[in-house]
């Protein structure tokens, strides 16, 4: 009786290792974005605050690195930029990760937000 040998062929190897690949680096990079989505929410509530907003720079930083300390996420300290133009308080986000994936192989992950508050 005639039998086919069956087994997974090149393409089919080929498509798993791409999918092994891409569910790495979603473990690898995810949390990154979820940090920069929790790091958004704290600042947009705070900005949205006027009781923090009135208090002005030292509210807002206060505030901000409260939640950002109980949410453990660490930003560098040159992360987060406070100005003021009149009534409107300016706070900018801006940095980056880098993710180790393989070796020398690195992904580097840039975040850069802007946010306004007009104070009461």
């Amino acid at each position: 009786m005639y039998s086919r040998q069956r087994g997974a062929t090149m393409m089919t190897m080929v498509n798993v290792l791409f999918l092994v690949v891409l569910v790495i680096l979603a473990v690898k990079i995810g949390p990154a974005y979820l940090d920069d989505r929790t790091v958004n929410a704290i600042i947009t509530e705070a900005v949205a605050t006027p009781d923090i907003v009135a208090e002005g720079s030292r509210g807002l930083q206060t505030s901000i690195g409260k939640r950002l300390d109980i949410n453990d996420i660490d930003l560098p300290k040159d992360a987060l930029a406070y100005s003021r133009d009149g009534n409107i308080w300016y706070v900018d986000v801006n940095y980056e990760r880098r993710i180790p994936i393989v070796s020398n192989l690195s992904v580097v992950l840039t975040f850069s937000h802007h946010y306004e508050a007009v104070k009461p």
